[in-house]
């Protein structure tokens, strides 16, 4: 490649990171390690949680074992949770940077809807979506919370080998995170497509992914540790996954570091369907994977330092020949249904594909949704209006498509312990902020490493520099 058309395509990158700057949010680049840290919400203190838990008197309702959702009209018999608040948060294009550029500008064509600009970004990538959580209960007014959640990233890339404009991108940004410090916090890393290689200050070298042993890190950085994420993109051009930061509570902040892989299985991370039955007929009505914690009697294998859990739900579309109108559409709708614990305070819904129902309230995808504090049971519906192809299957089980699809996170807030957080460090304060970035200065988490290292070369320099004056408290 010559001078002249080198310049020409730097030219054009620079156009399209000003085109980005304008259209999206500001985001702050805090320093080489923090890629997407947002000014506000990111450097916040969090008020005290005093309100009482006392829950909503409620109707009863019998619910058959056969029929774990019920009807609708059960349903209605039932104290839900409702919708408060919905949040379109910005996506930004990255990786490759042009995608992320021709989806936002897509998406900006007014007959255009979300469902399609939705269908386009998994088909070709190019966008994150850094969805970071109000951690001061007056911003919400009191009617929701978001503790112990403090940030949700979905990723949305493709690193094909054959596009040229990849590695003009990747002289500016590596593919991936290079070594980077926290404290204070858990990262869970869910990966849907493609992988990661962790490489980290303690001598842990991962390789996990969806195509993998294992799908999913759980990584408890307590206090603290520095690790390096880089796109597995040898195995899979696609690459799609969550990582959500969950707050630790005070008396764990300062605990040793430990990371624990989990995969997709009943053992580790089981799902439960749910079908619907009509004579030897059946169809799936829903998958719910448990990330963390529990559902219907189903527990996840993960190690987890407060209440909280973590679902990947789908809605499947329910055939014709279950149930039709007078049109030949589905009249039956797929419905989930979660009875929470009485300490789970705190609800969010982030919609990954489709569009869902919530107690009358649209949501379309690529929307958060934030619910409220009382009621028994979460109700979602499959929405219809997304929802236009009618299938038919024969007898026997059928394996209909997915309608929509959706991350759950629900957990007890953690009640009276405010939050302060800067950079990649989540505290109680900002005298504990103040001694982490200190203690990072003197090496205490480790001492980075440059991601183009091999194996040898970055445990030589682990062994070297990482553990020395390196204590845990």
């Amino acid at each position: 490649m010559n001078q002249k058309s080198l310049m020409s395509r730097l030219k054009i990158l620079l156009l399209a990171f000003e085109l980005a700057s304008r259209c999206q949010r500001v985001i702050s680049f805090t320093s080489v390690n923090e890629i997407f840290v947002h000014r506000y919400p990111f450097t916040c203190k969090h008020q005290y949680l005093q309100h009482d838990y006392h829950r909503e008197s409620k109707k009863t309702m019998q619910v058959t074992p056969s029929s774990s959702v019920g009807t609708e009209e059960e349903v209605r018999q039932t104290t839900v949770r409702e919708v408060v608040k919905i949040e379109k948060y910005s996506r930004l294009p990255i990786w490759p940077l042009w995608n992320g550029v021709f989806i936002f500008l897509i998406s900006k064509i007014p007959f255009i809807s979300y469902e399609t600009v939705a269908s386009l970004e998994d088909a070709i990538g190019g966008r994150v979506c850094p969805m970071f959580f109000p951690q001061d209960d007056i911003m919400s007014g009191g009617s929701f919370y978001t503790s112990p959640f403090i940030l949700l990233v979905h990723h949305m890339h493709t690193f094909h080998p054959w596009d040229p404009l990849r590695y003009i991108q990747r002289f500016f940004f590596p593919e991936g995170f290079p070594s980077h410090p926290h404290r204070g916090f858990c990262t869970l890393t869910y990966c849907l497509h493609g992988g990661m290689i962790h490489r980290d200050s303690i001598g842990t070298r991962q390789d996990y992914g969806a195509s993998k042993d294992y799908s999913t890190q759980f990584l408890v950085a307590g206090s603290g540790i520095l690790h390096e994420e880089m796109w597995d993109t040898e195995r899979d051009s696609k690459q799609e996954l969550f990582q959500l930061w969950l707050n630790l509570p005070a008396k764990y902040k300062m605990m040793q570091p430990s990371i624990q892989l989990l995969a997709d299985r009943q053992d580790s991370m089981p799902t439960v369907v749910d079908y619907i039955i009509q004579g030897q007929n059946s169809c799936k009505q829903s998958s719910t994977l448990i990330i963390a914690g529990s559902y219907e009697r189903h527990q996840s294998n993960m190690t987890l330092f407060s209440n909280v859990t973590i679902l990947h739900v789908k809605l499947f579309q329910i055939p014709s020949s279950f149930s039709s109108d007078s049109n030949g559409k589905a009249a039956q709708k797929s419905i989930w249904r979660y009875s929470l614990p009485e300490n789970y305070r705190t609800v969010i819904l982030y919609t990954r594909s489709g569009s869902i129902n919530i107690a009358g309230t649209h949501i379309p995808p690529h929307h958060t949704v934030f619910i409220s504090q009382k009621g028994e049971d979460l109700i979602v519906s499959l929405d219809l209006r997304s929802s236009h192809t009618v299938f038919s299957y024969p007898a026997q089980v059928h394996e209909p498509k997915i309608g929509a699809d959706f991350i759950v996170l629900a957990g007890e807030p953690l009640i009276n312990e405010p939050v302060v957080a800067q950079g990649s460090f989540v505290m109680n304060s900002y005298e504990e902020i103040t001694q982490a970035f200190q203690d990072y200065e003197k090496g205490l988490f480790g001492v980075p490493w440059k991601e183009t290292l091999s194996d040898d070369e970055w445990r030589l320099h682990v062994d070297t520099y990482t553990s020395k004056g390196r204590k845990h408290y």
